[in-house]
C-alpha cells in the first residue's frame, strides 16, 4: 500500500528481494504480542543502513543494534509500519518456516504480525500454549537413571513449575522398581511417560521391512507397554518418540493403523530432515504435519539449540517440547530451569504430559451456533460452549497416502478424505460439554499379531547401553 492510503499499511523501507548481512540483536519489547518481548533475538540477515528515522510519536516496535528497525504511526483511516529491510522472497525449496527461525526472522516477522492483527488471526483461537521437557531413553528399573535422580528432578519440577516426559524404550518394559513406579505415580504433575521406539537399534523405524513385520514390531511394542501398566498401575502415552529423530512413511502409517495418536519429531518430514517435499511451503508452520495419509507428527526442539527459537515457536503457538538425554544434565539441572524460566515468560503456560499436550493441539473458530475445529492431532478433547449446535472438523493439508479414514464426534462417525489441500467436514450435532474428536481408522487393524521371532542382539545391545548410562554416572559422581 502506498504512503498516505486510507487503512492500515506495511511499508519496507528497500523493495529488492534480496537481504541484508548485518548482524544485530533485535529487541522486541515494543512489538504488539508480549510474547516477543520475553529476550532480545538475534538475526544475522538484516540491512541496518541507513536506519529508520521515527517521527515525534511514533512507536518503537523493535530496535536492532539500538537504531529503530519497525515503527508504528497512527493516522487516520489507520496506522503506517515501517519496516527496516525488504520483503523476503522464498527460494526454491525454501518453506515459510525457514525464514522465521532463530538468526534468521525478522524479514518476515513484521510482516506475519500485521496480518495477524489485520484479520485478527482469521478469527481462530489457537491452542494454549503449552510445554514439556522430554528425556529420551530413561527407564524405571530403578530410582535413577545415568544423571538423572527422579526424586530430584520431582523437587525440581515443583519448584519451577515445569513438566518432565520420559520417552522409554518397550523393549525395557519387562521391570519397574517399587520407588520409581512411586515417585511416577505420587506425581504426575511432574513426571510421565511415553514410548520411545521398539527396540532402539540405531534409526530403526526407518528399516525397509515388509508393512506386516512392522506392524508386528509395533504391536508387539504395544503389547510390552500394556503389560508394563497392568504390572506398574502407571500410564504410558500413546505416543510415539522415534530413535535418532527419524521416521519412514512405512512406519508411520502402521503407527496411524495400530492406533497410535502422535509422534513428536525435530522435523515435520521425519524421513527427510533436508527440507521438505517440493511446494510443501507451510512445512513446521503449524502445530502439526499431518503425513502418511493422515498421521500426526508434532515437533520439538534440542535442549542444546537456541533458546531464541522458543520464542518464535511460542509466537506461532506451536507446543514448546524440548527434548535431551540423561547425559545432557550430568552437571545439574540448571539448564532446565533457565529454559523453563524463560518459557514462563511467554504469559500463561501449561506444562503436560505428551498425551495431554496431544488432545489439547487444536484451533477453534466459532461462527453463532456453530464451532469449527481445526485438528492437530489425532485425537483431541474439545470443550463445546453454551449455544453451539454444531460441530465441524477441519483437517490441515495432508501428504502422502494411508489406509481409509473416519471422523468420530461423540457417538457420530463419517468418513473422511484427506488431501494435500486440506478438509473440512459436515457439520455434527453437540451439545455443550466436553465431546471427544477422533480421526481413526475405517477398519481398525488388531494388535493381535504373532510377536516377530527373538533376537539376542537387540536386547544384549540394550542392557549393555544402560549398562554404561548407569555406570559412568556412578564413575563421575
Amino acid at each position: 500500500m502506498a504512503p498516505g492510503a486510507s487503512g492500515p499499511a506495511l511499508l519496507f523501507s528497500d523493495a529488492s528481494p534480496e537481504e541484508g548481512t548485518d548482524r544485530a540483536i533485535v529487541d522486541l519489547s515494543g512489538a504488539s504480542d508480549e510474547r516477543l518481548h520475553a529476550c532480545p533475538l538475534e538475526d544475522g540477515h538484516l540491512a541496518l543502513a541507513p536506519g529508520l528515522a521515527p517521527e515525534r510519536g511514533d512507536q518503537v516496535a523493535a530496535t536492532a543494534g539500538g537504531k529503530p528497525v519497525w515503527t508504528l504511526r497512527d493516522g487516520k483511516g489507520g496506522g503506517t509500519e515501517v519496516v527496516m529491510g525488504r520483503l523476503p522472497e522464498l527460494q526454491p525449496g525454501e518453506a515459510l518456516r525457514d525464514r522465521l527461525r532463530a538468526g534468521r526472522f525478522f524479514s518476515l516477522l513484521p510482516l506475519v504480525d500485521f496480518v495477524r492483527r489485520l484479520t485478527d488471526n482469521g478469527g481462530w483461537r489457537a491452542p494454549d500454549l503449552r510445554a514439556q521437557f522430554m528425556f529420551d531413553d530413561p527407564n524405571l528399573h530403578w530410582p535413577s537413571y545415568g544423571y538423572i535422580r527422579y526424586a530430584e528432578l520431582v523437587e525440581r519440577a515443583r519448584a519451577g513449575g515445569f513438566h518432565v516426559a520420559i520417552a522409554m524404550i518397550p523393549l525395557d518394559a519387562w521391570f519397574a522398581h517399587r520407588r520409581a513406579v512411586g515417585l511416577f505415580r505420587d506425581n504426575p504433575a511432574a513426571l510421565s511417560l511415553l514410548m520411545h521406539g521398539v527396540l532402539h537399534e540405531g534409526p530403526e523405524l526407518m528399516r525397509p521391512l515388509s508393512p506386516s513385520m512392522i506392524r508386528a514390531l509395533i504391536a508387539q511394542a504395544l503389547r510390552r507397554v500394556e503389560r508394563f501398566e497392568r504390572q506398574s498401575g502407571l500410564g504410558v502415552a500413546r505416543i510415539m518418540v522415534a530413535p535418532h529423530g527419524f521416521a519412514s512413511e512405512d512406519w508411520i502409517r502402521a503407527q496411524l493403523e495400530l492406533g497410535l495418536e502422535a509422534q513428536f519429531s525435530d522435523w515435520p518430514f521425519p524421513w527427510r530432515p533436508d527440507g521438505p517435499p517440493a511446494d510443501w511451503t507451510l512445512a513446521g508452520w503449524e502445530g502439526a504435519q499431518f503425513v502418511a495419509g493422515g498421521f500426526p507428527i508434532l515437533p520439538r526442539h534440542g535442549i542444546f539449540l537456541s533458546p531464541e527459537e522458543l520464542v518464535l515457536r511460542a509466537y506461532l503457538d506451536l507446543p514448546l517440547v524440548v527434548y535431551g538425554h540423561h547425559g545432557d544434565v550430568r552437571d545439574g539441572y540448571e539448564r532446565l530451569e533457565a529454559i523453563a524460566g524463560l518459557v514462563n515468560r511467554f504469559g500463561p503456560v501449561k506444562w503436560r504430559s505428551a498425551d495431554r499436550i496431544a488432545r489439547s493441539s487444536f484451533a477453534t473458530r466459532r461462527d453463532g451456533g456453530r464451532l469449527t475445529v481445526r485438528l492437530l492431532s489425532r485425537c483431541v478433547d474439545v470443550e463445546v460452549p453454551d449455544g453451539v449446535a454444531r460441530l465441524c472438523v477441519d483437517l490441515p493439508p495432508v501428504h502422502g497416502e494411508g489406509p481409509a479414514l473416519q471422523l468420530t464426534v461423540g457417538g457420530s462417525r463419517v468418513p473422511v478424505q484427506p488431501s494435500p489441500e486440506g478438509t473440512r467436514s459436515e457439520g455434527f450435532p453437540v451439545t455443550p460439554g466436553r465431546v471427544t474428536v477422533r480421526l481413526e481408522t475405517a477398519v481398525p487393524a488388531s494388535t493381535e499379531l504373532s510377536n516377530p521371532r527373538p533376537r539376542v542382539k537387540p536386547i544384549a545391545r540394550r542392557l549393555a547401553t544402560e549398562l554404561r548410562d548407569r555406570v559412568s554416572a556412578i564413575v563421575l559422581r
